[in-house]
Formats: structure tokens, C-alpha cells, sequence
């Protein structure tokens, strides 16, 4: 019989993200634990042949997102620069008895949606509302909650001019990111008179901006161009996340 590790969640630091082409990936986060144990707890996660060990195998942290999503979780190495998986060497982080310490666990997959692979929780069409993050002390009836807000993004149209060729504009939008995670160039919706255009009817990026992300607490200069636009366009409207610009043609 395994010894049951008495880890106490005390609460959420910090949780690192990401933006990608069409979703938000949480990347790690950093929790306090306290050890209300008798004996040392090794905290280590990962995964054995895909099936992360941070669920199945006595770990006594479980990750879970919007109250239904188990997220497989990873000690992370200092220094490590993520990929899409948990590292080949996981360090194993000791707790001692009555200590309290904080850690930061990376956090790879959904448990219950693909047993170890990465999968994106978080597409762009769903962060108009809030999101949660609940990390679970397995053995001690102890959580802590952190909660992802709806999104906080301004747009001011900054400037609008047409190309030299035939129904080609561009759009210069300022992007002001009062969000507490990344927001992507990738993410913007263009419609034109109510139709959606496609994506290959128009081109967007964040000007002089590696990865085209609008960092949190900063601003950038979202740079549109439209292609094949009927002469008898009237209004373009472009939409990020929760965010609306609308633009008379003239």
C-alpha cells in the first residue's frame, strides 16, 4: 500500500500562458504547498508510457480546469524551455514535514481528454468569459482557485488607406492589452458588411512584433490587410475576442 504524501494547497501564485494560432494554452503555474504530513513528499508528475503520473499515480496535486478538465502536471526544471511536452529529466521536489514551499509545476494535457498528449483548452472563440483553475491537495481536502478573467482588450482605428491593387486595404488598429494573458494577431475576425470573411481574404499581425502577441499591460499596432473587396463595401468591422472596431469605407 502506497503512503498517501499530506500535501496542503495554500494557493496560486502565478500562471504562465501562451497564445497560439487559435487558442490559449496554460503553460505552468506556481502554487505554495505546505507538508501537514509525518514524512518527506516527493512531488514529480509527469508521465510512465503517456499516462501522466500526476493523476494516477499517488501525486497528491491534481490540476483541474473549469471544474471538469484534469490537466496532467510536471515539476519543472529550472532553466527549461517548454515544447510540447513534459521534459525528458523531471526533477523530484521534496517537501519535508511542516514545510512550506513554492513550486512551479508545468502543465501539459487534459487527463480525461487524451491521456498525456497536449491539447488546447482554451480556443480563442471561448475567452469571451471567464475560466478557472483549481489546484486539489489529493490527500488533504485542500484547494486553492484562481480565476481567468473575461478578457480586457481595447481597439482604437488608427488609420485606413487602400492598396494599389484592386480591393486591397489596410487597417491600422491600436491594440491596448489590459488582459492577464497574451492576446494573438491570429485571433482577429474581419467581416465585411456582415459577411465573415475568410482567411485567406485578409492577412493580420502585430507590426514589428516577434510571434504577433500583445504581451499583458502593453499595446500594439495591429496591422489588417484586406484583399478582394467589392467596390460597394460600406462597413468592415473587426472583432478581437470581446473587442469591436467598425470602419466606414469611404
Amino acid at each position: 500500500m502506497w503512503l498517501r504524501p499530506a500535501i496542503e494547497v495554500i494557493r496560486i501564485e502565478e500562471v504562465g500562458f501562451e497564445a497560439e494560432y487559435d487558442s490559449l494554452n496554460i503553460v505552468n503555474l506556481t502554487v505554495t504547498v505546505r507538508n501537514v504530513g509525518n514524512f518527506t513528499a516527493f512531488l514529480r508528475g509527469g508521465t510512465v508510457y503517456g499516462i501522466p503520473l500526476g493523476y494516477w499515480f499517488n501525486q497528491p496535486l491534481v490540476i483541474i480546469l473549469d471544474g471538469k478538465h484534469v490537466l496532467g502536471w510536471y515539476s519543472w526544471p529550472e532553466d527549461y524551455i517548454r515544447v510540447r511536452e513534459p521534459p525528458a529529466e523531471i526533477p523530484i521536489v521534496r517537501v519535508k514535514p511542516g514545510e512550506t514551499k513554492t513550486i512551479t509545476v508545468g502543465v501539459y494535457g487534459d487527463v480525461l481528454g487524451m491521456y498525456g498528449g497536449w491539447t488546447k483548452w482554451l480556443k480563442y472563440t471561448n475567452l469571451t468569459r471567464k475560466h478557472t483553475l483549481t489546484v486539489i491537495g489529493r490527500y488533504t481536502n485542500s484547494s486553492a482557485l484562481y480565476t481567468i478573467p473575461a478578457p480586457d482588450i481595447k481597439m482604437q482605428v488608427v488609420g485606413i488607406e487602400r492598396g494599389k491593387g484592386l480591393g486591397e486595404w489596410e487597417l491600422r488598429i491600436k491594440v491596448v492589452n489590459e488582459w492577464i494573458a497574451p492576446v494573438s494577431a491570429d485571433w482577429v475576425e474581419v467581416y465585411v458588411d456582415g459577411r465573415k470573411l475568410d482567411e485567406s481574404e485578409y492577412l493580420s499581425y502585430v507590426m514589428g512584433v516577434r510571434n504577433d502577441v500583445v504581451l499583458p499591460g502593453e499595446e500594439g499596432l495591429l496591422i489588417i490587410k484586406l484583399h478582394y473587396i467589392a467596390e460597394d463595401a460600406k462597413n468592415i468591422e473587426v472583432r478581437l475576442l470581446q473587442s469591436r472596431a467598425t470602419i466606414q469605407l469611404p
